[in-house]
Order: C-alpha cells, then structure tokens, then sequence
C-alpha cells in the first residue's frame, strides 16, 4: 500500500511560483479523480442512451490545455528563459495574447504588467510572475561551479567539469530547444507529474479528503464556514449534486420483472404490455413508483438500452414493499406450517401413549415369565458352574504337555521363515543390481556419444584453423570471417551443450516417469497415461535428437561450403553475409514490431480489466453502504422500541404506585372505620352493660318494678332510635365504599386500555398485556377480597341490628323484666361474639395486607 501525500489547493493574497506548481499538481490529480469516477459512469450512461448530467461542471481538461498544452503557460515561460533578453513582463505579456480567447485566464485592466489569474477547479487564483523565470532556471552560480571544479576530489571534479562543458556549449548555442528547456523547473515536474500519473493509473486508487476544521487549531471546534470553503475549493460539493443527480442502483429488465411482478395487484396485472420487457418493466415501475414521482420532479427511475437505473431511494422503497409482500405470506405460511406440527405432535402423543400402554401391558403379562426364567437361570448357573470346575480341573492337569508342544511346533515355521526372508533379500538385490547395470550401460553410452560429438567438433574446428592458417601463409585471408565462423562454431558448441543438457533433463524425466510407472503399477489407469506420457516424451526426445542431428550436419555442410565459398569467391561471401545481417535485422524488426503490439494489446486488456474490477467493486461498496444504512436503520428502530418500552415500564409503574398508594390509603380508611364501629360496639355494650346492672338493682324493690317498665319503655326507644341511626351511616359507608372500588376498578381498565395502544409492536403489546393482566388480576383479586369482607360485615351488622330491634319490639310488647333481662344477655353474648368474629376478620385482613405486599412491591 503506497500513500500520497501532496499539498493542498493553495491561494494566499500573493501567489509565487511554488503556489503554481502545486496547484498544477492538484489540476492534474482532480482529473484523475474525474476520470476514476465519473468518466466510467458518464460512458456506461451514453451506451444505455440515458440522459446524463453536464460533464463540463467537473471537466478541467481546459485548465490543464492552458497550462502544458503546446503553447500554454510552461511552454512559454520554457521559451521565454531560453531567450537571452527574456523577463516576467514579456512572459506575462505573450501568455495574454496567445490565450487571449481561453475562459480560464483572466485579464483585468486593473492587473499590472506582471499579474495574471487562472480560474482553477476550486477557485480564481491571481499569481505575481515576478520571479518565475529565475525560478524556472534553478541555475547555480558560475564562481561557485569553478571553484568547486578546482577540488582535489577526482569525483567531484569530473562531474563539475561536465557540468561546466555543457553549460558552455549551451551558451555558444549548440543545443538544440529541446535540450536547452528540459532542464527546467516546470519540465521537470511535469516529466515527474506524468511518471506519477502512469504509476496510479496502474494502481488501485483511494482518495482522502483533508479538512481543516477551525483556523485555530483548536480540537472539538469546527468553523462551518472555513469547512465549507474547503469542501467547495476540493470539488466534493459538485461531485456530491451530481452523485445525487446520478442513478446508483440498477438492475436488468428481467431481475426487475421476476423481483418485483409480485407487487402488481392482479386487475393491473391483466392490462400490462406483453411480449415486450421494457415496456412491461416501465409500466410496472411507474405504477409501484406513483407516490415518489408525486414527490419529486424528476422519474425516480430510467430505462436504458439492457438495464433499469434508479435513483436514490427507488430501490430501497421496493425492496421494503417486496420485503412486506413477502412477510405478510411467510405469516400464512407459518401459521399453516406451525398447525402441521402441532398435529404431528398430537399424532406422536398418541402412538406414544399406546406404546406406553402397550409397555405396561407387556410388563404386566412378562412378570411372571421372568419370574420363572430366573429361576431357571438359577439351575443353568448351578450346573455349568459345575462343569467349569471340572474342565479347569483337568486342563490344570494337562496344561504343561500343551505349553512344549506348543514351543517345538513352532520352531519349523520360524526356520522356513527365516530361508524365506533370507531368498527375497537376495532377489531384490539381483533385480536392483540388474535394473542398475541397465541404467549405467545406458549412461555411458549417451557419455561415449557425447564424446565423440565433442572430439568431431575439435578436429573439424582445428581443420578450420589449419586451413586459415595455410591460406595465411599464401593467400590474405580475412580475419574477421575467420573470427565470425569461430563465433559461429562457439555458438553451436554452445547449443550443442544446451541441448545435451535439455537431453539429459529429458532423460532423468523419462527415468523418473518410468519409476513412477512402477510405483503406481496396481492402478491401470494410471500406468496407462503415465506409459503415453512417457511414449510421448520419449518421441519427442527421438525428434529432437533428430533434428539436432540434422542441424548438426546441414552446419557441418554449410562450413564446408563456407570454406569452398571462402577459398572462391571472398567477394560473393561478403554480400551474402551482408544479406544475411539485413535479414537477420528485419527478422529482429519483425520480432520487436510484434513484441509491441502484444504490449499495447496487453496494456488495452489491463486497462478494460482495470476498469471491470472498478466497476465492480464500486457496486460492492454501494452494497456495503446500503447494508450499512439498513443496519443503521434497524438498530434506530430497536433503540426507538427499547425507548418505547422503558418509558411503558416506568408508567406502568407509576400506575401500580399509585394504585398501591389508593389501596393502602382505603386500608387504611376502613380500618379507622372498622376501629369506629367496634369503638361504638363498645360503648353500646358497656351501655347494655350499665342497663343490665340497673335491672338487676331494681329487680330488689317493687316500687322500681312498678316504674321500670315506663323507664325501660324509653330507653328500649332510645336503644332502638341509636340502632337504626348507626345502621342508616353503616349503609351510607357501604355506599361510598362500593363507589371508591368502582372508580378504582374504572380507573384500572382505563389504564390498561390506555397501555395497551401506546404498544406499536405485536410483541411488544403481548409482553405488556401479560404483564399488566398479572398485576390488574392481582389488584382485583385484592379488591373482591376486601369487599366481600366489607360486605360480611357489613351482613353481620345488619343482621345483628335487625335482631337487636326484633328484640327491642318484642321486650316493648312484653311486660315480664325477667324475660327481657335474660334476652338482653342473650343479645349481650351474640354481640360479643359477633365482635369476637370481627376481630377474627379484621386480623385476617391484616395479614393477607403484609403478605401481598411484597408482591406489589
């Protein structure tokens, strides 16, 4: 991985040289970035025939023209340092005239001899030429090169001294414009700019974007407006309108048809175009996609020539649609899937319920046979173990004779085994000797052919040089033919190694195909092909050899003619040797002129492969990113539901809080109730009490008797007057009792309908209702508990009133006080032990109040 790392667009209130080159640099990297992502999609737009967005709003190839087209501005600034008399103003000045016509260069009447601007990508920059041709020279100073070419060091001398004789011959003008200028500044980084340019094109390129977030350089501050700047200045912005300008998802015609088709509903179904793909995908689009082209302006989709392009958003809302579709019919399915288990399950139930009844019977039925089987198992075990004792008896007996008879069978197998080892080693050291033997007469032979080869070529080229040196001695011989056969004989001495070398390659090929051969011999197929592949190999080392042989004596008879030719015609011998050369370069031509276009062949392919593997993995990204938003997407929509049901809890709390506050609050009302009415109990009987005492008292004279009945006349009024007023307030608190529970129990099924549709979700509402039918079950249970208590005592009040009045009627109706003394005892027991029973009732009340507390809590 290679990382670059280059300078921003750059623009200060005065702009240098360096300011230029460095936004040249961005010029010709922002064209980069437009062809690796907008070029590939405006040319697939064109081919489909969609319309696309204007090209020009990111094109900087006229920037680019104006500065290193033939006559931009490195250009002339190059001719303009070449020239003798050449400065800024002139620079400027002919930069003017020659683009007078170019929208990128600004003139203004109010810039100065040496000002000029250039409407870059990101922005107009106006740069102060003064000093652009000095920077472009870059020379070093002549008094420094001499004196550093009067050094001692050898090394620097030299090189200063070369240094020094080209800038000589510079000056006297002996090189030519081209050599004159590429020494330059702007030339040498435009040669750099374009290596750099050809290196990423071989690449896979990413592009960062660097923002400054505030001028401060403070951390966690962002300036919205610095950023912004920064963005437009980059490109991002333009390249962002026309992204969404763009169509990012697309899909053939038949994948949109097959993925979508099921959305239509069936009378639109019936009306669609048949026999015709696009025809059908477009009507079927615009119908799916009625409510977002109502929307926007513009179609949500386009149909091209093989494929349909959507814009952002139009895929992702059918593909929610379809994804609904799908769900609702999964739900059918699921319920008929889950009936079928539950009837498998039911069936499996059932035939194990008449296996387990089937076991028990079986159990049942077998109990006795295994009673029985045991006993005679009993039997069994007995006599066998028996006749076990007896046959250890004797083999204890008789074990000794058989351990020797054992041992001395043993002892001739082992010798046969022994001579028989002993045979097959000596087997297989004949059968390697003999297959090793075969090897070596064969090496040898290849050993003695080699020889003889090398001795043939020794005397024929100790023939060659006897020769040239007896035709040395009488007549002059040309010394460059001889030293070309010698280079001629080297050479094929050296083919003839080469080529001994591939035989005895091929050799130990054919040797190690024949072993494998034998190793795998248990396989018929394989020794099959590896037999051919040998047969193969073997014929085509024949060839060769043959051939080789061939060229071996078509040389030999070419040297032989050579030396005829030589000895004959010196003259003739030369021209064929010159055609020979000629052909020999044209051949070589040819070769080059070859290799060529299967490099540029091979480039064209790289580049279409290239540009395939972007393309795709521009759609893996895209599939990334909308993988990425629709995980976003769902994890939003479970943090809303977690919301949804943390808030659910907390009223559902509240609601229990405050119906456990109500319900301690009426507890706590019906027992100072409760304490009120046994208080009053109280007193009534202390009352009956104090009553009976004075009975008892005027029971003693007459004259009382003859009075108590008057007294006791208007004291049973008064006794029946109190009875009736305490059993009117009894009814009164009934009354407002059975109204609290009614509004409690109102309030109650109000909540839990007001629960219940807060719920968005299925589950959600289920987990609730659960959850809050438990607790309203409870707080009802409770109410209907204390309410028939309530209701028990209330019965026993009323019932103990009407008898104390049926009893007070009929002692006013009486005239015997000792009747009436006792049946007001009577009275007195039952209504202590009506208090007794109450008490009893309110103690219970108390502890089933502390034990449901926790479970409220």
């Amino acid at each position: 991985i290679s990382l670059l790392d280059i300078f921003g667009f750059e623009r200060f209130d005065v702009n240098r040289f360096e300011q230029l080159c460095i936004n040249y640099a961005n010029e010709r990297l922002q064209q980069r970035y437009v062809l690796d992502n907008f070029k590939a999609v405006q040319q697939e737009y064109e081919a489909e025939g969609i319309e696309i967005f204007d090209f020009a709003v990111v094109d900087n190839s006229d920037v680019l023209m104006l500065l290193e087209g033939k006559i931009g501005l490195i250009v002339s600034l190059n001719e303009e340092c070449v020239r003798p008399k050449g400065s800024d103003e002139s620079f400027v000045y002919k930069l003017k005239v020659v683009h007078n016509d170019s929208d990128r260069l600004i003139q203004e009447r109010l810039h100065r001899p040496f000002e000029f601007a250039v409407r870059h990508f990101a922005g107009i920059v106006k740069y102060d030429a003064r000093k652009f041709i000095e920077s472009n020279m870059d020379k070093i100073p002549q008094d420094l090169l001499e004196c550093a070419a009067k050094t001692t060091n050898p090394l620097i001398r030299d090189g200063i001294k070369i240094h020094l004789d080209a800038t000589k011959d510079s000056s006297q003008g002996v090189r030519k414009r081209s050599a004159a200028t590429s020494h330059m500044v702007l030339t040498k980084f435009r040669k750099q700019l374009n290596n750099l340019m050809k290196e990423i094109e071989s690449t896979r390129t990413r592009y960062i974007r660097c923002v400054k977030p505030n001028a401060e350089m403070s951390p966690r501050v962002t300036d919205h407006a610095i950023t912004m700047v920064q963005l437009e200045c980059a490109g991002l912005v333009t390249a962002i309108t026309i992204s969404r300008e763009s169509f990012p998802n697309r899909l053939a015609y038949d994948v949109t048809l097959d993925r979508f088709s099921c959305l239509m509903p069936e009378g639109k179904v019936r009306v669609m175009p048949k026999n015709d793909e696009r025809a059908e995908a477009e009507y079927l689009l615009t119908y799916l996609l009625r409510d977002m082209s109502k929307r926007r302006e513009a179609l949500p989709f386009a149909c091209g020539k093989t494929k349909i392009y959507f814009r952002s958003g139009a895929l992702e809302s059918l593909e929610s649609d379809r994804m609904e579709y799908f769900s609702a019919r999964a739900v059918v399915i699921q319920a008929w899937y889950r009936k079928s288990i539950a009837l498998w399950s039911y069936y499996c139930l059932r035939k194990a319920v008449v296996r387990l009844q089937a076991r028990v019977r079986g159990n049942a039925t077998f109990s006795s046979y295994h009673a029985k089987k045991r006993a005679v198992l009993r039997l069994q075990t007995n006599t066998r173990r028996q006749l076990a004792r007896l046959e250890y008896r004797s083999r204890r007996e008789n074990g000794a004779a058989t351990k020797i008879q054992a041992v001395w069978r043993r002892v001739g197998p082992m010798r046969e085994l022994k001579k028989a080892k002993f045979a097959v080693v000596s087997i297989q050291k004949a059968m390697r000797g003999r297959r090793d033997r075969s090897n070596l007469t064969e090496k040898l032979a290849v050993c003695v052919e080699e020889a003889r080869m090398d001795h043939r070529l020794s005397t024929l080229q100790q023939q060659v040089q006897d020769e040239a040196s007896f035709c040395g001695e009488t007549i002059s011989v040309d010394e460059k033919l001889l030293e070309e056969i010698e280079e001629m004989f080297e050479y094929l001495r050296k083919e003839i190694f080469t080529l001994r070398a591939k035989n005895s390659d091929l050799k130990n090929e054919l040797v190690e195909a024949e072993a494998d051969k034998r190793e795998i011999a248990q396989h018929a197929e394989s020794i099959d092909a590896a037999a051919k592949l040998s047969n193969l190999r073997a014929s085509q080392l024949t060839k060769t050899n043959q051939a080789l042989i061939k060229e071996l004596m078509q040389h030999r008879q070419e040297v032989a003619g050579l030396k005829r030719e030589m000895k004959a015609k010196e003259s003739r011998f030369g021209t064929e040797m010159d055609n020979l050369r000629r052909e020999y370069e044209q051949t070589m031509g040819h070769r080059d002129i070859e290799n060529k276009i299967i490099v540029e062949e091979l480039k064209a392919v790289r580049t279409t492969h290239k540009i395939e593997i972007d393309m795709l993995k521009d759609e893996l990204e895209r599939s990334r990113e909308d993988h990425f938003h629709e995980t976003m997407k769902l994890k939003e929509e479970l943090k809303k539901t977690q919301d949804a049901h943390h808030d659910y809890l907390a009223k559902l709390m509240d609601v229990l809080e405050t119906t456990h506050a109500a319900r301690e609050t009426e507890t706590a009302r019906i027992n100072t109730e409760l304490k009120s009415v046994r208080e009053q109990k109280d007193r009534e009987i202390a009352m009956l009490r104090r009553e009976i005492t004075a009975l008892k008292t005027t029971k003693k004279g007459e004259s009382t008797v003859l009075q108590s009945p008057l007294m006791k006349d208007g004291e049973i009024r008064k006794m029946k007057e109190s009875t009736t007023r305490h059993a009117m307030e009894r009814a009164q608190r009934a009354q407002r009792f059975r109204s609290e529970l009614l509004e409690l129990e109102i309030s109650l099924t109000n909540q839990e309908g007001t629960s219940d549709k807060e719920g968005t979700s299925l589950l959600r509402r289920k987990k609730r209702s659960l959850q809050k039918d438990d607790e309203v079950a409870k707080l009802k249970q409770k109410i209907r508990i204390l309410e028939q208590i309530y209701h028990a005592e209330e019965k026993s009040h009323e019932k103990s009133d009407y008898e104390t009045l049926k009893k007070l009627d009929a002692a006013l109706s009486r005239t015997s006080n000792d009747d009436a003394l006792t049946r007001m005892e009577e009275q007195l027991c039952r209504e202590r032990a009506e208090k007794e029973a109450l008490k009893a009732k309110l103690s219970s009340i108390r502890a089933s109040r502390h034990r449901q507390k926790p479970s409220l809590r």
